[in-house]
């Protein structure tokens, strides 16, 4: 065998092996054409990755749908079986990383609080909890302080 053919050969098993690591660590990708399983599958997986990273700024509807080797309407329907949003999904778990946040890190500010949480900015923090009802707990002590002070 010839030095040229052995170097081929070797690097055909190095490329291989190399794909087989990477289908590994990724996981199967989910197929374009999807039967109910497989929409429960995409489901499944996508709510691992936002209950496991939704505190990751950079975690968004897209990249999540980059991520799991499908485009972001395909995700979007996933969900919708289901009743749900991904966006919205991804939200509401911020808000009980936040809300955690806010009760046991009384000293952070909710800048702080935002960021630990996945939140772009303070005030996207503020607007979701608005949205759901809530008051931010650090605005209600400051409010009672100061009426105690009047």
């Amino acid at each position: 065998m010839s030095t040229a053919t052995a170097v081929a050969a070797a690097l055909r098993a190095l490329v291989a092996a190399v794909h087989a690591e990477i289908r590994a660590k990724s996981g199967p990708r989910v197929p374009r054409h999807p039967g109910e399983g497989d929409n429960a599958y995409l489901y499944s997986r996508a709510r691992i990755i936002i209950e496991s990273e939704a505190a990751r700024r950079d975690l968004t509807v897209d990249a999540l749908a980059r991520r799991l080797g499908v485009g972001r309407r395909r995700l979007e329907r996933a969900f919708q079986r289901q009743g749900e949003s991904p966006g919205d999904v991804l939200r509401v778990q911020r808000l009980r990383l936040a809300r955690g946040l806010l009760s046991t890190e009384r000293d952070r500010s909710r800048a702080e609080i935002a960021d630990l949480s996945g939140f772009p900015s303070a005030r996207a923090l503020k607007d979701a909890l608005a949205k759901h009802g809530e008051t931010d707990p650090h605005q209600s002590g400051a409010v009672r302080s100061q009426r105690r002070r009047e």
